[in-house]
């Protein structure tokens, strides 16, 4: 290897110190932006439960005092709902969650269904028998082409 064309390379303490300040100035300030939003949020919220304004009002100062200081709202108002589900037009439970609104609180829930599927059955012709029984059938996909699946949802 020839030495003198090697060129060192050096960083002056000038420039260690500049992106070591740039690193804690953007650590500080989106600390600082998260502590901002979540005491916001936090505060509209209560004053929410409290009935001192709708949420719609809440959510609409929140987006403007967050578009004021240059930040992106990351906190969303959410209302309870109770989604029912029914199957071929009887009620298998209700839960509760959390969502913007009932389509989401409705898709939610129709997203994370777990179903688990037994089938039971017979064959026959002309006076001969079989019978044929199928246990954990995983078809989460298909189920719903041959059943009818329906959401109830209702603002709690």
């Amino acid at each position: 290897m020839d030495y003198e064309t090697v060129i060192p390379i050096e960083a002056s303490m000038s420039d260690v110190y500049k992106s070591v300040l740039e690193t804690t100035v953007s650590d500080v300030t989106s600390h600082q932006a998260r502590n901002f939003d979540n005491a916001l949020f936090g505060t509209l919220e209560e004053k929410v439960a409290e009935d001192y304004f709708s949420k719609d009002i809440a959510k609409e100062i929140y987006e403007e005092v967050m578009a004021c200081a240059g930040l992106t709202p990351r906190n969303q108002f959410t209302t309870k709902f109770k989604v029912s589900v029914l199957v071929d037009g009887t009620k298998m439970f209700s839960v509760e969650v959390e969502a913007e609104d009932e389509e989401a609180a409705e898709e939610e829930v129709s997203s994370n269904l777990e179903w688990e599927v037994n089938m039971s059955g017979n064959v026959s012709y002309n006076h001969e028998r079989g019978d044929f029984n199928r246990i954990d059938i995983n078809t989460p996909n298909d189920i719903t082409e041959y059943l009818i699946v329906e959401y109830q949802v209702e603002e709690v």
